[in-house]
């Protein structure tokens, strides 16, 4: 109980005020990995998304709690692509191999495979010794967006004894399944009262959950009322898919600022972008309580370019260092889980002294102080900061009414880790080709998903898990009664050009048995049968 004691001894801002916080890494023990086969069915999204070799098409792509998927064609997970070299991993991996689950000795095992595996897996002791070499003082535990509730609860019952464990180190939010009701809210009150400091991870999309649903709104009302920040997995709109790519739109996490303004919402990954839209008066009004983490960064965009565009637009006090750890987010310069790598180019970009103090943990210290000492009426949002007197000497105006921070060069940036994209350019331009649902079709063997490698080789279209729900139910429009009979949206502006059938299904809920079930339909439909 560590969290009541220090509130009750003096505050937690103060004693935490100092410290370096990661506000965003998780635990997975190799067990974890292990596990995920026998979940397939069960936990369809969290097994696609953790598991190696989910994916079977295209070049290696990664993102926020992403792993890279196999290369060109489909493939094996364990033997790699049919009549195709192996591709030698970043990380350090021998060509054609990678970081497995979990071996007899709970070692990472080696597995053969074109994936890059992004995931790494690590016991709490190994957690702990990353920390200190790191100089982090402090990190805070999410959890995962599971679709069933039990597993919410195992996964927050570790988080607890986590904690208990290293108090003086590690704290936790609880991850709840929304449609579990009474049952969601409860376990939320268990978690806070045995120490939990917040919510989430949640992830409504791969949870089944529209934000909009009752149950998630009371949810939200329950955090309000118990004065904790909720987490939620954000993601951008546009850009290539990688494995839990949340089809969320912004406006949706927006709508829920606006229906909760006392409650402090996290919004992971940047928030997907949504930090540029504060640079409207009305905006920065609306998500006054809406922080945004680090966590992840590299894998999508340059650490310069970002840091400078999000200290442009939003207050530098609603930042949150954060890593995602143990994903390998800088997979060029990491061949395991190591928060060092991204801790050194945020060090690099050499920000003014009292701006990196907050990023890298006061803010989550007076986050996490506020609603610790009930303080929710007394105190400014962060975000009402720039209103509230002169905009300090590190914030000079731009005309855009944002902040301009100068940011030293520093080293290269990681590099843009997507397909297609060279090794020699990183941070390349936006993907091209992004045509219609039909052009992926047509186009097989030139484009995939937003311009990415081709889903299938030239002349072989058919339907396949890998294949973008909205290409196939434009190719083939008898294909649109299945996905309505599963619940899986189709129509353009539900369902996003990118996302395939794999993770749509999981999305609802259908994975293993279930998914061979909907492509056998599918391919009835689309008259491959």
């Amino acid at each position: 109980m560590l969290y009541y004691r220090i509130v009750a001894e003096g505050g937690f801002e103060s004693a935490l005020s100092n410290l370096t916080i990661d506000a965003h890494i998780h635990y997975t023990p190799p067990a974890l990995g292990a596990a995920l086969p026998a979940l397939a069915e069960s936990e369809p999204f969290m097994s696609l998304l953790l598991r190696p070799g989910a994916l079977e098409w295209g070049e290696p792509t990664a993102g926020p709690g992403g792993v890279k998927g196999p290369a060109r064609g489909g493939c094996d997970p364990l033997r790699g692509p049919a009549g195709s070299d192996a591709r030698a991993g970043e990380g350090g991996d021998p060509p054609g191999e990678r970081a497995g689950p979990a071996s007899a000795s709970g070692a990472p095992a080696r597995e053969r495979s074109t994936a890059l595996e992004l995931q790494d897996w690590v016991e709490g002791p190994r957690l702990i010794d990353d920390m200190d070499r790191a100089g982090l003082d402090r990190a805070i535990v999410m959890g995962y967006y599971w679709q069933k509730h039990e597993m919410c609860v195992a996964q927050n019952s570790e988080a607890l004894e986590l904690v208990r464990r290293w108090p003086g180190r590690l704290l936790a939010f609880a991850t709840v399944q929304p449609k579990a009701g009474q049952a969601a809210l409860d376990e939320l009150a268990r978690c806070l009262d045995g120490g939990m400091c917040g919510a989430g991870e949640l992830g409504p999309y791969g949870q089944g959950c529209s934000m909009e649903d009752p149950d998630f709104l009371r949810l939200a009302e329950a955090c309000t009322l118990r004065g904790v920040p909720l987490n939620l997995h954000v993601s951008e709109e546009v850009g290539h898919f990688y494995a839990g790519k949340s089809a969320t739109p912004l406006a949706a996490f927006y709508r829920l600022a606006c229906l909760f303004p006392e409650l402090d919402i996290i919004l992971a990954h940047w928030g997907g972008g949504l930090f540029f839209y504060e640079m409207m008066p009305e905006v920065r009004r609306r998500l006054r309580r809406v922080w945004y983490d680090t966590a992840a960064s590299p894998l999508l965009y340059p650490t310069p370019a970002v840091f400078r565009a999000a200290l442009a637009c939003v207050d530098p006090a609603k930042i949150l260092y954060g890593s995602d750890y143990p994903l390998r987010i800088c997979p060029r310069a990491q061949a395991g889980a190591d928060f060092r790598p991204f801790l050194g180019q945020i060090d690099a970009l050499n920000l003014p002294p009292a701006v990196r103090a907050g990023i890298m943990g006061g803010n989550a210290a007076r986050l996490l102080g506020r609603q610790a000492g009930g303080d929710r009426g007394g105190r400014e949002a962060p975000g009402e900061l720039r209103q509230a007197g002169p905009r300090p000497d590190f914030m000079p105006a731009s005309p855009q009414g944002g902040a301009e921070v100068a940011l030293a060069a520093g080293p290269a940036p990681e590099g843009d880790t997507r397909p297609g994209v060279p090794a020699s350019r990183p941070g390349a331009a936006l993907w091209p080709g992004e045509g219609s649902p039909a052009r992926v079709v047509r186009g097989a063997s030139e484009l995939g998903p937003q311009g990415g490698p081709g889903l299938r080789a030239p002349g072989r279209e058919r339907v396949s898990a890998s294949l973008p729900v909205r290409a196939a139910a434009e190719a083939w429009p008898a294909t649109r009664a299945v996905f309505d009979a599963h619940g899986i949206p189709w129509q353009e502006g539900a369902a996003p050009s990118w996302e395939p059938i794999r993770q749509a299904a999981a999305a609802h809920g259908l994975g293993g048995a279930a998914l061979e079930r909907l492509l056998a339909e599918l391919a009835e439909a689309a008259g491959e049968a």
